[in-house]
């Protein structure tokens, strides 16, 4: 209906198993390594993948 698609999914859970946890951190910090971009992983929602979202993930994760 002219609106954006978003990718479906659990945010913060990069490795798409549904639960959001330490290998999500993992994955975060080698995307942010190599330069890639995974809106799954943008938790500030800012266009960007940085130490920002990786401590952001952390608080979520330590608040289940």
């Amino acid at each position: 209906g002219g609106g954006s698609c978003v990718a479906a999914g659990l945010l913060g859970d990069l490795s798409g198993d549904g639960v959001v946890n330490v290998m999500d951190i993992v994955l975060s910090a080698d995307l942010i390594l190599h330069a890639e971009y995974d809106q799954m992983g943008d938790m500030d929602g800012d266009g960007q993948l940085n130490i920002v979202d990786i401590v952001q993930l952390v608080n979520l994760i330590l608040t289940f």
